[in-house]
C-alpha cells in the first residue's frame, strides 16, 4: 500500500516537497463550518507554510474578501450559502468590496453526480471530494497557483 500511494499522480515525496515550498507564505482562506474538517485542512496547509485564515460561514467569507487571497477553499454546503450561491453573491460584489482574487475551489463531501454537476456548472473546476488528502490537495492546487 505505501509503495502504491507513492506513485499516485505520479509525484514523489520530492516532487510533494517541491510543490509544498511553491505556497510558502501565500495567502489562503478557508470558509469551512465543520470543525474536523477545519482542524484537518488547517493541521494539511499550515505544513505548507501558507498564511492561512479560516472562517466558518459564508458572511463572513465574503466580509474577507476586501483582502487578496492567493486561493480559497470552499465547502460545498455552508450554513447561510452553498457554493454555487455563494460564487454568485462574490461575483455581484461591488469593486471597493472585493480585492483582486485567486482562484476558488469547491471542497464538498457530496460525490454525487446532482452535486457535482451543480457546481461545475456554477463554474468550480477543479471540485473536491472529502477527506482530502496531501498528495491530492499538492497535485491539484499547485497548478492552480502556477496559472494564477
Amino acid at each position: 500500500l505505501a509503495a502504491a500511494s507513492e506513485s499516485l499522480d505520479g509525484l514523489t515525496e520530492s516532487d510533494l516537497q517541491r510543490a509544498e515550498a511553491c505556497w510558502q507564505g501565500r495567502k489562503i482562506m478557508l470558509i469551512e463550518d465543520d470543525p474536523v474538517s477545519t482542524h484537518l485542512m488547517t493541521s494539511l496547509l499550515q505544513s505548507w507554510g501558507v498564511q492561512l485564515s479560516c472562517v466558518s460561514t459564508g458572511q463572513d467569507g465574503l466580509m474577507a474578501l476586501q483582502q487578496s487571497w492567493d486561493l480559497i477553499l470552499l465547502d460545498g454546503e455552508l450554513p447561510d450559502y452553498n457554493a454555487a450561491e455563494w460564487l454568485q453573491v462574490m461575483k455581484q460584489l461591488p469593486a471597493h468590496a472585493c480585492a483582486l482574487q485567486g482562484p476558488v475551489v469547491v471542497i464538498t463531501a457530496h460525490d454525487d453526480d446532482k452535486h457535482l454537476a451543480l457546481f461545475q456548472h456554477a463554474g468550480f473546476d477543479p471540485v473536491l471530494i472529502k477527506p482530502v488528502r496531501r498528495r491530492q490537495l499538492l497535485s491539484v492546487l499547485t497548478p492552480l497557483l502556477r496559472v494564477h
